[in-house]
């Protein structure tokens, strides 16, 4: 429950800043809006897939690599 009240005040800190920025641009605003969402989807996917799998650090870090291809390519093709 505390990590869901620490996000709920951070989203909205993040409206009232956006609310009050002089130069507001809702095209930058929603990229920015979108890589938050592909960042936080690949990290937790990337976790999963960490911690699924008992790996040396090596084989964890090229783990963490791959698991994290799909986001970047995903991003790279957009």
């Amino acid at each position: 429950t505390a990590q869901i009240h620490g996000l709920c005040i951070i989203v909205v800190g993040g409206l009232v800043y956006a609310w009050q920025d002089i130069n507001f641009n809702a095209t930058g605003y929603f990229w920015l809006t979108f890589n938050c969402l592909i960042y936080t989807t690949s990290s937790i996917y990337t976790k999963k897939i960490v911690a699924d799998i008992d790996q040396t650090s090596d084989g964890t870090a090229l783990l963490q690599q791959i698991g994290s291809l799909p986001f970047i390519l995903f991003n790279f093709f957009l």
